[in-house]
């Protein structure tokens, strides 16, 4: 994935800082919150080294669905960012790429990307933590709408809206960051825990990223300056409500309605495209402000996650309509409806129903850009 490297039995490490300040280089195991119930004694039941060789020759399967991508990301990442802030290319000394250059670098690099995919959409979940696979899934489908966008930027005049774009793209590349720790997280109470490596401190992200703290707050044309907010500390604990109050609370804090959000993608009315943009974004801070749901830390996680995204579908289809080429706004209508399909897949239907309804077959398109 973009920004990520897979390591042995689903463990990832960001391959290098966001562009203006992502999540950097990290354990996913250290923004787990679900207590592992294995112990490194000889203790251990039969039932849990049974979980524990399931689990892991499962995820020895995913690493090798990833294989492919995980050799091609950081180069292309390292060509967006340079591209991006006109520097060298990490580690060289030549000049900063161009938009062409990583255009070019995206169309050799989209194999590895469909090809993955294609490869998870082939494997069974794992019966112990079934919401892993689905986890997996959806953060190689953000990666893909992440490369997408970055793609449709280079074919953009420099200028407010492309830096605009740009940012959209990090941001929902940081998004897939997370829903990919999710499936570590679900994967965690049947994982060998990990030796801790001497005179190592690892400094966990916070579960739901702050945008105003590290520099990815959108901005001017797609909303007003946002302030600059002090950085966010991940939370070893939250505090823990039963789940009817938790509903509750989801239930009163805005949460745009699924007919708001498809009709406002679909009108593309710059105004009620930026109202619920923020309205998803300052939902998901009114959450982070709760209790999450009793033992419920990863399904409070999630909802936040998915509620960004739903931030940048509007966000995305907001843009489309300052675009003056058809075809431009048809592609990033195309992404914007994509990332509100990964946003229902994302929420909890424990909540009540919310599904977009808009064509299941854009998950399941793998060409470079939608036309």
């Amino acid at each position: 994935m973009l920004g990520c490297v897979f390591l042995a039995v689903g463990a990832a490490v960001g391959i290098g800082a966001a562009t203006s300040g992502g999540s950097g280089r990290r354990s996913a195991a250290a923004t787990i919150s679900t207590p592992n119930s294995f112990t490194t004694s000889t203790t251990m039941t039969v039932t849990q080294v049974a979980d524990q060789n399931e689990t892991q020759t499962w995820s020895a399967e995913i690493s090798k669905d990833f294989a492919d991508l995980d050799s091609v990301l950081e180069p292309l990442l390292q060509s967006t960012e340079s591209w991006e802030r006109g520097s060298a290319v990490s580690r060289s000394t030549g000049p900063p790429a161009t938009g062409s250059a990583v255009a070019a670098e995206i169309a050799g690099y989209w194999p590895d990307f469909s090809d993955t995919r294609g490869a998870l959409a082939k494997q069974a979940p794992l019966a112990l933590a079934r919401q892993a696979l689905n986890d997996y899934q959806m953060s190689v489908d953000l990666y893909v709408e992440s490369v997408r966008l970055v793609l449709l930027t280079t074919h953009l005049p420099a200028g407010p809206l492309q830096h605009q774009l740009q940012l959209s793209s990090t941001r929902i590349r940081e998004l897939g960051d997370r829903v990919y720790d999710q499936a570590t997280a679900v994967l965690a109470p049947f994982t060998a825990p990990t030796a801790p490596t001497p005179d190592v401190t690892i400094v966990a992200p916070p579960d739901v990223p702050l945008w105003a703290s590290i520099g990815l707050a959108a901005g001017p044309p797609l909303d007003s300056t946002s302030p600059t907010l002090k950085p966010i500390s991940y939370q070893v604990t939250r505090p823990q409500e039963s789940f009817a109050k938790w509903k509750e609370a989801t239930e009163q804090v805005g949460i745009p309605s699924v007919t708001a959000e498809v009709n406002a993608i679909e009108d593309g009315s710059l105004p009620v495209l930026r109202n619920e943009s923020d309205k998803f974004s300052n939902a998901v801070s009114g959450l982070t402000a709760q209790p999450d749901p009793a033992d419920g830390r990863i399904a409070g996680t999630r909802l936040r996650l998915g509620l960004l995204v739903d931030a940048e579908a509007t966000r995305a289809a907001e843009a489309g309509a300052l675009l003056a080429a058809a075809q431009q706004r048809a592609q990033i209508t195309d992404i914007a409806e994509t990332l509100a399909l990964i946003g229902d897949e994302l929420w909890d239907p424990k909540l009540g129903h919310r599904v977009t309804n808009f064509p299941s077959s854009l998950l399941t398109n793998y060409s470079l850009l939608p036309s």
